[in-house]
């Protein structure tokens, strides 16, 4: 118990700083990769998981700044931290980073989806192909899934805008092999599960964009329209 108080007291004496520096570094961050976005819009495509990732980190932090700004907790026998203390008067600009960013990735979502419409098809599915050759102990339902997941993924386009039947055939085949009487265990073919994770996530890049945005950077828990 001793123990738990001790971290709960360091985590009041640092947390605020922690939290400053990391909104001030993503402030800076945010706004060198709007600038280079805007001057290579081409970025986006293999770029697109450090958009994901900065727009993730800043929702937190926005969130986490929300969260404590009118009650901050205090260890007892010590003043509570006045309200300037707190606030961050550089918060909206990070939001406006954020805004523009999503702003940024829905605007050109076209050279998203296109740039990974022809990943998929052109490196995806041919090394998913390899592998799924050379996997071993699967039996025809599960050889079969499989198969038909890469000749799938060929066929894909930047105009296939419904890719959740794809994504589902990777969730049956992970409960297919789940079952004790499967005599295929995933775990002893790390890299088929990395490459269709991967693939998976390729994947949403093409018609889920928007959830996406949702998912990373949505703060629509603070107001309504």
């Amino acid at each position: 118990l001793q123990e738990v108080k001790d971290h709960y007291s360091v985590a009041l004496q640092t947390s605020l700083t922690i939290h400053r520096d990391r909104r001030r570094f993503l402030r800076g961050t945010l706004r060198e990769l709007c600038l280079l976005i805007k001057d290579q819009i081409g970025l986006l495509g293999p770029k697109i998981l450090f958009v994901w990732m900065a727009l993730s980190f800043s929702r937190d932090e926005v969130l986490w700044l929300l969260r404590h700004i009118d009650i901050w907790p205090v260890s007892s026998g010590k003043k509570a931290k006045h309200a300037d203390e707190v606030i961050d008067k550089q918060l909206p600009e990070l939001l406006h980073y954020i805004l523009e960013l999503r702003s940024l990735v829905q605007q050109h979502e076209g050279v998203i989806q296109r740039y990974y419409s022809q990943y998929v098809t052109g490196y995806d599915a041919l090394v998913l192909t390899d592998i799924v050759q050379s996997v071993e102990k699967l039996d025809e339902k599960e050889s079969v899934l499989l198969s038909d997941f890469c000749a799938d993924l060929l066929r894909i386009s930047n105009q296939t805008m419904d890719l959740r039947g794809l994504r589902l055939d990777w969730f049956r085949f992970q409960a297919y092999v789940s079952i004790g009487r499967s005599s295929f265990s995933l775990s002893s073919d790390r890299r088929l599960a990395v490459t269709m994770n991967t693939t998976v996530f390729h994947l949403k890049m093409i018609d889920l964009l928007d959830e996406m945005l949702r998912e990373t950077s949505d703060l629509s828990i603070y107001w309504f329209v």
